[in-house]
């Protein structure tokens, strides 16, 4: 395996008798790259413009609005969205047809995220041509950014829209409801029956016991009596029982009348069978009062019973039907108010958070094409290409000795 060694002196050497070779290299390289940024690239000029962002908020009042954020306010503005109709401004207004990459590669944006400024630079060859486009760009801009954000919130307003119609329907059905309730239950008046039952209950209670009490010191004077009277003529005592049945409306005036006209029967006979007599219809019509007061006071407490539990199922509907109510209203009052502030953002969007602080203006002299940098450029290339050459040569013929050897 053969071993290349490398001789700087004589590399050195060749290149340095090379130099005439590398020297015309350079010249012709930097003559080739005058004559192609002279001649062949046209001037390019930059006009320059600065926009200040004013950010939509998140919401109004709040209610959501949708917008972008500041990062998206700068992605817009070379988005497609915008990039279509400025082409067919462009095309109308200057006869010029440029894609969107062209558009993209000539435009500089430079966010200020601090002070929200928006600086933009655009080249053309054209001069006027350049301050019109971006003056044109910056005119789409405004009008497709506040289309796209009035489109993005249509929808939002379609929904608020919805949500307050469907909260007028369920405020108007709680509504109807509370007041078919209210015309179908009336507590007020439950209560007051309540209050008539308690009064009466307890006057009825009261008189029962006094029934009761009556009633149970009859039944123990009425044996004693009866006990009395017990001796005397059967066949009086079933004229008087009969004609207590016949005249029982007017029995004791009658009794009284009839006993004179008896003969032999004794006057203390007489009044004894007239007290038995009358206790016992007085016993029988306490028995009969009795049974109707513990009927009717057991009627009036099963009535009351109801009324309670009927009264509190009607409070408990009556608070749920209120509780509806209020938040059925008040789910009226958000959506109107939402629906009213997104109206309002809406009616008077007009900038969409954009504010031109700099109109588009032309820089001074022209930003390219840079004569400098190329002819140094190729400066650097020829010598590169020229070394290169020179030592490829060198190498080829040291080849060659070594084959012909």
């Amino acid at each position: 395996m053969e071993e290349y060694e490398i001789d700087l002196r004589e590399l050195l050497s060749k290149l340095w008798n090379g130099k005439y070779f590398i020297f015309g290299v350079f010249i012709l390289a930097v003559l080739l790259a005058s004559l192609y940024s002279f001649v062949y690239l046209d001037p390019v000029y930059e006009s320059r413009a600065t926009l200040r962002i004013d950010p939509i908020p998140g919401e109004i009042n709040g209610t959501r609005i949708t917008s972008l954020s500041l990062s998206g306010y700068s992605s817009f503005f070379i988005s497609q969205v915008t990039l279509n109709p400025l082409q067919e401004k462009i095309y109308r207004d200057l006869g010029r047809e440029i894609s969107s990459r062209s558009l993209n590669n000539r435009l500089e944006i430079e966010l200020d995220p601090e002070d929200n400024f928006l600086s933009l630079a655009f080249q053309d060859n054209d001069p006027q041509e350049a301050r019109a486009i971006l003056s044109a760009w910056i005119d789409t801009y405004n009008e497709q950014l506040m289309s796209y954000i009035l489109t993005q919130n249509e929808e939002n307003h379609e929904q608020k829209k919805a949500t307050m119609e469907r909260a007028t329907r369920n405020f108007d059905e709680a509504n109807q409801r509370l007041i078919a309730f209210q015309e179908e239950f009336k507590p007020e008046q439950m209560e007051d029956r309540l209050n008539w039952l308690d009064r009466n209950l307890s006057r009825y209670l009261d008189e029962l016991q006094q029934v009761k009490v009556e009633l149970e010191a009859l039944r123990k004077t009425s044996p004693l009596l009866e006990e009395l009277v017990a001796g005397e003529e059967e066949n009086v005592e079933e004229v008087i029982r009969s004609l207590d049945q016949q005249l029982q409306e007017n029995y004791f005036q009658n009794l009284r009348h009839l006993v004179l006209h008896l003969e032999d029967v004794s006057p203390i006979w007489v009044f004894l069978r007239q007290q038995s007599l009358e206790q016992m219809v007085r016993l029988e019509e306490l028995e009969k009062r009795k049974t109707d007061l513990e009927n009717l006071t057991e009627d009036m407490q099963q009535e009351k019973d109801r009324i309670k539990v009927s009264l509190l199922e009607v409070r408990g509907q009556k608070i749920d039907l209120e509780r509806r109510h209020s938040r059925a209203e008040e789910n009226l009052t958000r959506s109107m108010q939402e629906y009213d502030n997104l109206s309002f953002f809406m009616d008077n969007l007009s900038c969409c958070g954009i504010t031109i602080m700099e109109e588009p203006y032309i820089r001074e002299g022209r930003v390219g094409p840079n004569h400098r940098l190329n002819l140094a450029l190729a400066g650097v290339l020829g010598i590169f290409l020229g070394t290169g050459g020179l030592l490829f040569y060198h190498f080829m013929q040291g080849e060659e000795k070594k084959k012909g050897k």
